[in-house]
């Protein structure tokens, strides 16, 4: 006798994924969120599914004056209106976004080694530091994971005192003289240095030149 349609669809329906977690809400794998799919046993055959990568920016001295600071070659554009443009960017990536400001040489130091624990790559515009801090120099060579140094200007085609940066020798790769938008190139390269980039953007976005 045949079955009722409605039993041919429930048995053929595929089941739906349900998160399960470890103790204190952590997911059963170090990044990764956890998946529990209903086996034919009536029980459950956990797989993973990989978290966000997380991002880092680290904005130097007198960049919370961007938009009023020499505008002739930093631009007009606000720190606040770069870190809201990041932010929407960062959810195109499907990363998570920590985003800081500095005028003190000893807490971006403190950042940069905390980053070692909540953060995947860092993007980083030293500003004045770049030409004279050892200290984070040292700190950035204990990252492991990818360094994106920024600049908003074109730091070589300016005067010998912010031409040469002492930083580039310790970072993955430097991005300098796009303004503002330097920080949106900045957040694309990191990821696709994590090898990270969403599936849903185009070839050349995730890979390039093949």
């Amino acid at each position: 006798m045949a079955q009722p349609a409605s039993a041919h669809r429930a048995r053929n329906r595929t089941p739906m994924p349900l998160p399960i977690r470890g103790a204190g809400g952590r997911s059963v794998a170090a990044g990764c969120a956890a998946i529990a799919w209903p086996s034919k046993s009536f029980g459950f055959v956990a797989r993973e599914r990989p978290m966000p990568s997380r991002l880092m920016i680290i904005n130097g001295p007198n960049l919370n004056l961007l938009g009023i600071r020499e505008p002739h070659i930093y631009g007009s554009t606000r720190l606040d209106a770069i870190e809201k443009s990041c932010r929407e960017f960062a959810g195109v990536l499907d990363v998570q976004l920590a985003f800081h400001q500095s005028n003190h040489e000893g807490v971006i130091v403190d950042l940069i080694q905390s980053a070692r624990e909540s953060a995947d790559a860092i993007i980083v515009n030293p500003a004045g530091f770049s030409f004279t801090s050892v200290a984070i120099i040292d700190a950035l060579k204990i990252f492991e994971g990818p360094i994106i140094e920024l600049h908003v200007s074109n730091i070589h085609a300016r005067d010998e005192l912010h031409r040469h940066s002492k930083v580039s020798a310790s970072v993955t790769a430097v991005i300098c003289g796009l303004g503002p938008y330097g920080y949106i190139v900045a957040m694309q390269a990191a990821v696709q240095r994590l090898g990270r980039v969403p599936d849903a953007l185009p070839q050349p976005v995730r890979v390039g030149p093949v």
